[in-house]
């Protein structure tokens, strides 16, 4: 913090086409001109509830989990639990916010681990809080869970490899491999 970055808890780096470094952390996003840090404020999202603050401290739709830039120059946010962001540089417009499983205080809190741009273009989620993954093609959203094949519903980390194929890190289900079609699964 003594340089700049609003909070020392950070949780995603990318770099932008510009060669600016993006950062999310615990408090929002940061962007590094190589020079100044500059705040850059998400939508503020209160999900705050006595169920929270006790069961999943840990969530906060406010820190920024993942960043990625897709081809057109958009920044892509994923947060603690308020879905995600496209951001186009003026506007943030959100995504997925009410997706998941409903928890007990009747609020998703979407927290959004990982997002990746596949070969075709398509941005794909990861949803932490049982959403499983969602692919957006720029109009519409197709989701994938345990009723569509995936081993879990709770999603860590997401990587396409140089065939094509998505790799989808579960918190209990292994890898599943998706290949377009349907999915393969590795365990233990």
């Amino acid at each position: 913090e003594e340089k700049g970055l609003g909070n020392n808890q950070v949780l995603a780096i990318i770099e932008d086409k510009e060669n600016q470094l993006w950062f999310g952390t615990a408090n929002g996003m940061w962007k590094y001109d190589r020079k100044t840090f500059i705040h850059v404020p998400i939508p503020f999202s209160d999900t705050s509830s006595i169920w929270l603050d006790k069961v999943y401290p840990v969530i906060n739709p406010n820190a920024v989990h993942s960043l990625l830039q897709d081809t057109k120059g958009n920044i892509w946010i994923g947060t603690g639990g308020a879905g995600a962001y496209r951001y186009d540089g003026e506007t943030f417009t959100p995504f997925l916010a009410e997706h998941g499983r409903k928890q007990e205080d009747s609020l998703y809190h979407n927290w959004i681990t990982s997002i990746i741009e596949d070969d075709e273009e398509n941005i794909w989620f990861s949803s932490m809080t049982r959403g499983g993954t969602s692919r957006f093609d720029g109009e519409t959203f197709t989701h994938f869970t345990e009723n569509e094949g995936l081993s879990n519903n709770t999603i860590e980390a997401l990587h396409e490899d140089s065939r094509g194929n998505l790799w989808i890190g579960t918190t209990d289900g292994g890898v599943s491999k998706y290949d377009g079609t349907s999915f393969t699964h590795y365990t233990t």
